[in-house]
């Protein structure tokens, strides 16, 4: 009887944390964990692309989660290059939280490509407004290419956006690779 009143209670309590969970904030990027991709020569995860084509971009089954991930070559003849998802909506003057996966390794032990991750507002088009994007990460060179990290950060939206892309610059004149993958951005509770 005492053994069946404490699971009891106990379950009463953890009740409402799984609750909780369930109702979490759902990740509005399109095609986070690159799965889907666009046929062709070189496939490429669907709602990504590289501006200007100036880094050779693909798909590839070195995976965070999941069974792809969005590979970045760096060239030695470009300066740099960018990487964006494609436009979706949120919300004005609201609290997000974006997370993505990357690993990185320069070629020959060199540092890592530089890169960093930052969400832009849009008009429904590629352009940025006027105004500083938002920076969730930045990182200047280090060489971890073993294991995959996790950046993260917060930001609230100005009044006036409604459209914004997740973007990834990479400096394309160090050789190498970065992967992304498993990218997030939802409602910060």
């Amino acid at each position: 009887m005492t053994r069946h009143l404490i699971l009891s209670t106990l379950g009463l309590l953890l009740l409402p944390m799984v609750c909780l969970r369930a109702e979490e904030a759902p990740n509005l990027v399109p095609n986070p964990g690159m799965e889907e991709t666009a046929a062709g020569e070189k496939p490429v995860p669907t709602g990504w692309s590289s501006i200007g084509n100036l880094l050779d971009v693909q798909s590839t089954d070195e995976a965070h989660e999941g069974s792809q991930a969005l590979e970045i070559r760096t060239p030695r003849d470009r300066v740099n290059g960018w990487v964006r998802s494609q436009v979706f909506r949120v919300d004005p003057n609201t609290l997000y939280r974006v997370r993505v996966a990357i690993l990185a390794r320069g070629d020959d032990g060199r540092a890592v490509p530089f890169y960093g991750v930052r969400v832009y507002e849009s008009e429904e088009g590629w352009n940025p407004p006027d105004g500083e994007p938002y920076l969730i990460t930045w990182e200047t060179g280090v060489d971890n290419g073993r294991e995959w990290q996790i950046k993260e950060g917060t930001f609230r939206t100005r009044e006036s956006v409604k459209w914004v892309y997740i973007g990834l610059l990479v400096d394309a004149a160090t050789p190498g690779v970065v992967l992304l993958d498993d990218v997030s951005m939802s409602k910060a509770p």
